[in-house]
Protein backbone atom coordinates (compact mmCIF):
# COMPACT_ATOMS: atom_id res chain seq x y z
CA UNK A 1 0.00 0.00 0.00
CA UNK A 2 1.71 3.27 -0.95
CA UNK A 3 0.97 6.73 1.13
CA UNK A 4 -0.56 9.09 -0.58
CA UNK A 5 -0.37 12.99 -0.43
CA UNK A 6 -3.44 15.30 -1.33
CA UNK A 7 -1.82 18.35 -2.55
CA UNK A 8 -4.15 21.42 -3.11
CA UNK A 9 -3.16 23.99 -6.40
CA UNK A 10 -4.73 26.95 -6.79
CA UNK A 11 -4.86 27.60 -10.46
CA UNK A 12 -5.03 30.43 -12.75
CA UNK A 13 -8.27 32.35 -12.29
CA UNK A 14 -8.46 31.03 -8.92
CA UNK A 15 -9.69 28.03 -9.16
CA UNK A 16 -8.91 25.45 -6.92
CA UNK A 17 -7.33 21.59 -8.26
CA UNK A 18 -6.08 18.58 -5.84
CA UNK A 19 -3.77 16.45 -7.07
CA UNK A 20 -3.01 12.88 -5.33
CA UNK A 21 1.28 12.77 -4.93
CA UNK A 22 2.70 9.66 -4.00
CA UNK A 23 5.05 9.86 -0.85
CA UNK A 24 8.14 7.21 -0.74
CA UNK A 25 9.27 5.18 2.20
CA UNK A 26 10.27 6.70 4.72
CA UNK A 27 13.58 6.11 6.72
CA UNK A 28 13.78 7.09 10.21
CA UNK A 29 17.59 7.23 11.41
CA UNK A 30 17.87 6.75 15.24
CA UNK A 31 16.01 5.47 17.76
CA UNK A 32 12.95 6.61 18.01
CA UNK A 33 10.20 7.04 20.76
CA UNK A 34 6.52 7.06 20.76
CA UNK A 35 3.28 8.06 23.16
CA UNK A 36 0.27 5.96 21.62
CA UNK A 37 -0.68 3.69 18.94
CA UNK A 38 1.99 3.71 16.56
CA UNK A 39 2.27 1.84 13.01
CA UNK A 40 5.32 1.59 11.05
CA UNK A 41 4.32 1.17 7.60
CA UNK A 42 4.90 -1.62 5.08
CA UNK A 43 7.57 0.51 2.88
CA UNK A 44 8.73 2.46 6.41
CA UNK A 45 12.38 1.46 8.20
CA UNK A 46 13.48 2.75 11.55
CA UNK A 47 16.82 2.50 11.64
CA UNK A 48 17.45 1.96 15.39
CA UNK A 49 15.49 1.33 18.66
CA UNK A 50 11.37 1.81 18.91
CA UNK A 51 9.98 2.30 22.61
CA UNK A 52 6.89 2.87 22.78
CA UNK A 53 4.44 3.63 26.00
CA UNK A 54 0.50 3.60 26.28
CA UNK A 55 0.14 2.56 22.64
CA UNK A 56 0.17 -0.75 20.16
CA UNK A 57 2.67 -0.62 18.25
CA UNK A 58 1.92 -2.05 14.62
CA UNK A 59 4.87 -3.12 12.62
CA UNK A 60 4.23 -3.97 8.74
CA UNK A 61 7.57 -2.53 7.94
CA UNK A 62 11.50 -2.83 9.01
CA UNK A 63 12.34 -1.95 12.40
CA UNK A 64 16.33 -2.31 12.54
CA UNK A 65 16.95 -2.28 16.11
CA UNK A 66 14.97 -3.88 19.33
CA UNK A 67 11.23 -2.58 20.41
CA UNK A 68 10.42 -2.31 24.27
CA UNK A 69 7.07 -1.43 25.10
CA UNK A 70 5.81 0.07 28.28
CA UNK A 71 2.68 0.73 29.73
CA UNK A 72 -0.83 -0.64 28.56
CA UNK A 73 -1.52 -1.99 24.78
CA UNK A 74 1.50 -4.05 23.12
CA UNK A 75 3.67 -4.97 19.74
CA UNK A 76 2.16 -6.57 16.74
CA UNK A 77 3.97 -7.77 13.87
CA UNK A 78 2.12 -8.37 11.03
CA UNK A 79 1.98 -9.07 7.43
CA UNK A 80 5.55 -9.26 6.11
CA UNK A 81 6.61 -7.23 9.37
CA UNK A 82 10.44 -7.55 10.16
CA UNK A 83 12.12 -6.31 13.61
CA UNK A 84 15.76 -7.64 13.32
CA UNK A 85 16.29 -7.17 16.92
CA UNK A 86 14.25 -8.05 20.47
CA UNK A 87 11.08 -7.35 21.62
CA UNK A 88 10.45 -7.10 25.24
CA UNK A 89 6.78 -6.07 26.67
CA UNK A 90 6.91 -4.77 29.60
CA UNK A 91 3.51 -3.87 31.36
CA UNK A 92 0.20 -4.76 31.10
CA UNK A 93 0.03 -5.57 27.13
CA UNK A 94 0.42 -8.44 24.67
CA UNK A 95 3.04 -9.38 21.77
CA UNK A 96 1.67 -10.87 18.83
CA UNK A 97 3.13 -11.87 15.06
CA UNK A 98 0.79 -12.98 12.27
CA UNK A 99 1.60 -13.19 8.57
CA UNK A 100 4.75 -14.02 7.15
CA UNK A 101 6.45 -11.57 9.52
CA UNK A 102 9.84 -12.32 11.13
CA UNK A 103 11.76 -11.32 14.61
CA UNK A 104 15.32 -11.94 14.45
CA UNK A 105 15.62 -11.86 18.38
CA UNK A 106 14.07 -12.83 21.60
CA UNK A 107 10.26 -12.16 22.17
CA UNK A 108 9.55 -11.74 26.30
CA UNK A 109 6.30 -10.15 27.79
CA UNK A 110 6.80 -9.80 31.37
CA UNK A 111 3.91 -8.04 32.78
CA UNK A 112 4.68 -5.15 36.13
CA UNK A 113 1.00 -5.72 36.98
CA UNK A 114 -1.63 -8.70 35.88
CA UNK A 115 -3.74 -7.75 33.69
CA UNK A 116 -7.58 -8.48 34.62
CA UNK A 117 -8.44 -8.49 30.89
CA UNK A 118 -6.29 -11.37 30.16
CA UNK A 119 -4.06 -9.20 27.54
CA UNK A 120 -0.40 -10.66 28.78
CA UNK A 121 -0.12 -12.81 26.56
CA UNK A 122 2.69 -13.42 23.41
CA UNK A 123 0.95 -15.72 20.34
CA UNK A 124 3.12 -16.63 17.53
CA UNK A 125 1.31 -16.53 14.74
CA UNK A 126 0.03 -17.12 10.70
CA UNK A 127 3.60 -18.41 9.28
CA UNK A 128 5.66 -15.76 11.27
CA UNK A 129 9.08 -16.87 12.48
CA UNK A 130 11.36 -16.33 15.69
CA UNK A 131 14.56 -16.94 15.16
CA UNK A 132 15.10 -16.34 19.01
CA UNK A 133 13.51 -17.25 22.67
CA UNK A 134 9.98 -16.80 23.27
CA UNK A 135 9.18 -15.92 27.01
CA UNK A 136 6.32 -15.34 28.74
CA UNK A 137 6.22 -14.42 32.86
CA UNK A 138 3.25 -13.92 35.41
CA UNK A 139 -0.20 -14.56 34.00
CA UNK A 140 -0.49 -14.69 30.79
CA UNK A 141 -0.34 -17.41 28.10
CA UNK A 142 1.98 -18.16 25.21
CA UNK A 143 0.91 -20.09 21.78
CA UNK A 144 2.64 -20.99 18.57
CA UNK A 145 0.20 -21.78 16.06
CA UNK A 146 0.49 -25.22 14.00
CA UNK A 147 1.94 -22.79 10.74
CA UNK A 148 4.34 -20.35 13.04
CA UNK A 149 8.01 -21.52 13.57
CA UNK A 150 10.50 -20.42 16.82
CA UNK A 151 14.13 -21.69 16.15
CA UNK A 152 15.15 -21.56 19.60
CA UNK A 153 12.98 -22.18 23.31
CA UNK A 154 9.15 -21.60 24.61
CA UNK A 155 9.17 -20.61 28.11
CA UNK A 156 6.16 -19.90 30.42
CA UNK A 157 7.44 -18.87 34.04
CA UNK A 158 4.11 -18.36 35.67
CA UNK A 159 0.62 -19.81 35.80
CA UNK A 160 -0.36 -18.51 32.71
CA UNK A 161 -0.45 -22.04 30.10
CA UNK A 162 1.23 -23.31 27.18
CA UNK A 163 -0.56 -26.50 25.83
CA UNK A 164 -0.88 -25.26 22.45
CA UNK A 165 2.86 -24.79 21.73
CA UNK A 166 3.02 -28.23 21.07
CA UNK A 167 0.75 -28.21 17.93
CA UNK A 168 3.85 -26.41 16.01
CA UNK A 169 7.19 -26.27 14.99
CA UNK A 170 10.03 -25.14 17.95
CA UNK A 171 13.58 -26.66 17.40
CA UNK A 172 14.24 -26.02 20.94
CA UNK A 173 12.93 -26.87 24.43
CA UNK A 174 9.65 -26.01 25.68
CA UNK A 175 9.17 -25.36 29.89
CA UNK A 176 6.04 -24.63 31.46
CA UNK A 177 7.42 -23.18 34.71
Amino acid sequence: MRKILAISLTLAFGLTALAAVPVMAEDFEGDQSYIGNTTIGADDTVKGNVTITNGKLTVLGTIEGNVLQLGSNGVVVDGDGIVEGNIAERGNGSVSTSGESLVKGNVSERSETVDPFGHDDVTIGGKSLVEGNVSEKDAGDVTVTKDAFVKCNVKERGPGNCDAVVKSSVDGNVRCR
